[in-house]
């Protein structure tokens, strides 16, 4: 029962994780032509930003919250630290 049990986390887990790992990266969602699409790439390739959770968009059409330009800047800065 219990090798049953931990088959099926293992299955559900998995099954939860594909829509993140078909989605393509942040800036695909981007349209190449946009005046923003260059420097959303570089961010995105640096790992300073990351798409949403499931979709992995970038939704460039809203604000960000305090929680999510706080997240951007931790990692601006952990990069900054890593290639100084």
């Amino acid at each position: 029962m219990r090798k049953f049990a931990v088959t099926c986390c293992v299955v559900v887990l998995a099954v939860q994780a594909l829509p993140a790992l078909a989605a393509g990266s942040p800036a695909e969602t981007v349209p190449f032509d946009h005046w923003a699409y260059d420097a959303v790439q570089k961010l995105v390739d640096a790992g300073i930003i990351i798409g949403y959770p499931k979709t992995n968009d970038f939704k460039g059409d809203r604000a960000m919250t305090r929680y999510e330009f706080a997240m951007a800047v931790s990692r601006l800065m952990d990069w900054a630290a890593a290639n100084d």
